[in-house]
């Protein structure tokens, strides 16, 4: 696993706000079920999949899961999802290319990203952003990620996304992390949970919210 173990979500760019584009709730998730992206990709040469159960105070849920591998600096995956409550089928395929490994010299980390999402006969959603990493202290105990773009629904204004994430590791094993969205004229949204690590492999339990709207996540991310 990257990014101190790369938090093995970084596979699908946006998947969450894609999907929950259908579900009504303006979301932007950098991959997995964050919401804002660092800037390392899968090991090249090696594959990562990462899947996830997120349920909803409205009473809907998702089921996601989505592979990615890497070719050099570029990493590619296509995600596949079931939505409930309404019932929809979800493609998300991405492409995410490493501009600046951070685990050298200064310890920043840049990359690039765009994907899009195929639900209900047609394409929607589409996102582009550039992620930016920084490892603040010399032991690795604090990161930040910023994320910066632009995303666009058919039929609708772009929207500009900023967002944010603060990243602790308590210890070897536990990663704690709290994430903040600005999507510009949209609802800002937040999320809170932490990352328990097994060998190459980790779960996550994160909660989040929106206005009036709350999420819980429980995720199950592999290396191989």
């Amino acid at each position: 696993m990257q990014r101190r173990g790369r938090h093995l979500r970084r596979a699908t760019y946006g998947l969450l706000s894609l999907a929950l584009g259908v579900i009504g709730q303006p979301s932007f998730a950098a991959g997995g079920s964050y919401l804002v992206d660092d800037a390392s990709i899968t090991t090249p040469g090696r594959c990562q999949l990462e899947s996830w159960l997120q349920t909803f105070s409205s009473g809907a849920s998702l089921l996601e899961a989505a592979p990615a591998c890497s070719t050099g600096p570029v990493e590619w995956s296509a995600a596949l999802g079931v939505q409930r409550n309404p019932h929809a089928s979800l493609v998300s395929p991405a492409i995410k290319w490493q501009l600046r490994n951070g685990d050298a010299g200064d310890r920043w980390g840049i990359a690039v990203d765009v994907g899009a999402t195929h639900a209900q006969g047609h394409w929607d959603n589409e996102i582009a952003y550039a992620s930016f990493s920084r490892i603040l202290e010399s032991d690795q105990r604090w990161a930040v990620n910023f994320n910066t773009g632009m995303m666009r629904t058919p039929g609708h204004a772009s929207h500009l996304l900023i967002g944010q994430e603060a990243e602790y590791t308590l210890s070897p094993r536990i990663t704690l992390l709290a994430e903040h969205l600005w999507p510009i004229n949209g609802r800002n949204e937040e999320q809170f949970g932490g990352r328990y690590i097994f060998g190459n492999d980790s779960v996550d339990l994160i909660a989040g919210m929106s206005g009036p709207d709350h999420w819980l996540t429980v995720g199950l991310n592999l290396a191989f």
